[in-house]
């Protein structure tokens, strides 16, 4: 008897319940898999994107610019950064912006390893320093356009006014140009070509503004080859003694220190995307 009185009193509780509730009332029964809906005017944080798996293609990253010919269709996608050549023939040039105190010794130590190169002066610099501008020319070393003061990115007006620069002081009109920085742009390599002065960049750097003779001499063990140009700059505290270092062990080696006039060909000639010249079959 007491069971049955307590089932009857169960049932009447949930029927009592469920009269007083509304259809909206009902309370949602909600199980571990179900979605917690969140109550209004509460900010959700943002949830990371998922990092996508990484995909591989074959396809170049950039499309590969067309080899031009030189008289034919200029300018040149790119500067000229080295010689496809196999006679061990490299170039060792030498950037001019800053002071000239230590151009004699410089020489100096060109003459004593019985080696020519190419220097590209600022015209600024060659006003700054007409002497040591004429004591390369007199040397029997080439003198090459790095415009006037190392505007950036390069202008049209700073070009032609590096040029006449050297010009007036030096008696030379240059046949090479290195854009400053090596930034070159289309502006930049149209008007080169259209004064005749060649576009040069380099394929390997020394950095040595920055870098020990050591460091300096290490990057170009790695990445000088036959038909290769160097850079250097002068006024570096390491110059001085890096040069000896690197004429010594180059010519050791078997290489032959020549200038940018010796050691590209001449027309006919090709430069590819990636800058290296070969000479037209």
């Amino acid at each position: 008897m007491r069971k049955w009185i307590c089932s009857l009193c169960l049932v009447i509780v949930l029927v009592t319940f469920l009269a007083g509730c509304s259809g909206s009332d009902v309370p949602t029964l909600i199980f571990p898999s179900a979605t917690v809906p969140t109550p209004a005017g509460t900010a959700l944080k943002p949830t990371a994107a998922p990092t996508p798996s990484a995909t591989f293609s074959s396809a170049p990253t950039a499309t590969a610019k067309p080899t031009l010919a030189p008289g034919k269709a200029w300018p040149y996608a790119v500067p000229i950064y080295d010689v496809v050549r196999s006679d061990n023939k490299i170039c060792l040039t030498i950037n001019c912006a800053w002071g000239a105190d230590d151009i004699n010794q410089i020489l100096d130590i060109l003459d004593t390893y019985e080696v020519k190169t190419t220097f590209f002066m600022l015209g600024k610099w060659a006003e700054t320093n007409p002497e040591a501008a004429k004591e390369i020319h007199n040397r029997g070393h080439e003198i090459g356009n790095h415009s006037y003061n190392h505007v950036l990115p390069p202008t049209n007006e700073d070009t032609i006014k590096g040029m006449e620069a050297i010009e007036r002081i030096v008696g030379v009109r240059p046949t090479f140009y290195r854009a400053p920085s090596g930034e070159y742009t289309k502006e930049a390599m149209d008007c080169a070509y259209s004064l005749g002065m060649i576009p040069i960049q380099w394929s390997a750097d020394t950095v040595d503004w920055k870098f020990t003779a050591e460091e300096s001499l290490e990057r170009l063990r790695k990445d000088t080859a036959s038909g290769g140009i160097m850079l250097f700059h002068n006024d570096t505290k390491t110059i001085l003694t890096l040069l000896p270092q690197v004429l010594q062990e180059f010519q050791d080696q078997g290489f032959t220190f020549v200038k940018l006039s010796e050691l590209l060909y001449p027309e006919p000639y090709t430069v590819n995307q990636w800058g290296h010249q070969k000479k037209s079959s």
